[in-house]
């Protein structure tokens, strides 16, 4: 089957040949989205890029089930006992996501922080209103989900280094372009320079959109062409602003 031949691929790029996976998969019948797919490919692409091991984490979860794929995604594949989903219709809840924080500096363990920079702020705000300071564990990382339309600004990085201990080495981007399975991750250190893990294939047109063959996406449309803009160079993406945006 292509699909485990692909969850194979994805784990070890020795195991096949991207061209030969592509076509067959492009011959397949489509039968919707592959779960196991996209969870290998979010688990090969936070090892990969140094985020978290294999290993299962305490995670907190700044994005309400089923607002953000990445986070959802994040969650099932790295989320341990004592993590936490703190939203509420009006937004992060403060008292949780102390107690959440504290209990992460008592036990010691490695935890991973993962949302858009909306629920960063939402996280960070109150914890700044009361001059509070916590030293999260040496390991622990924060993966901020990336848009074109609203990317996090440098004074978020500054305020997870002051407010979490978190170290800026630690810290991360992530980017999900809309029709892929595939997320792309970055070192967050000014430059957001996302690899292209080794079962993507990514082109450019003319305005630097991006035409992307993801076998993840097995059992839909392997070719997306996409709205997203990037710079493609040496096996990276440097996005672009969105049109209308600045």
């Amino acid at each position: 089957m292509p699909a485990d031949a692909i969850q194979r691929f994805i784990a070890d790029p020795a195991s096949g040949d991207f061209d030969e996976l592509a076509a067959r998969a492009a011959g397949a019948s489509p039968v919707g989205p592959s779960p196991a797919l996209a969870r290998a490919a979010m688990s090969a692409v936070l090892a990969s890029n140094g985020v978290a091991g294999a290993e299962r984490r305490p995670v907190l979860a700044l994005a309400a089930d089923g607002e953000s794929r990445f986070v959802d995604e994040v969650l099932a594949t790295r989320g341990g006992d004592a993590g936490l989903r703190p939203i509420k219709p009006r937004g992060v809840d403060p008292v949780a996501t102390r107690s959440w924080l504290a209990a992460r500096q008592r036990d010691h363990r490695p935890a991973l922080l993962v949302g858009p920079a909306a629920g960063f702020d939402g996280l960070l705000a109150p914890v700044e209103r009361r001059r509070l300071k916590f030293r999260l564990p040496p390991g622990s990382a924060a993966l901020v989900v990336w848009e074109p339309r609203e990317a996090p600004g440098e004074d978020l990085r500054a305020r997870l280094v002051e407010s979490l201990g978190l170290t800026s080495e630690r810290l991360w981007l992530g980017w999900e372009v809309e029709g892929t399975v595939t997320p792309f991750v970055a070192p967050w250190d000014g430059d957001n320079r996302f690899a292209v893990p080794h079962w993507v294939r990514v082109e450019t047109d003319a305005e630097g959109r991006l035409l992307i063959v993801d076998l993840a996406n097995h059992g839909t449309e392997l070719r997306v062409m996409t709205e997203a803009q990037a710079i493609l160079e040496e096996g990276t993406l440097s996005p672009l602003p969105r049109a209308g945006t600045t």
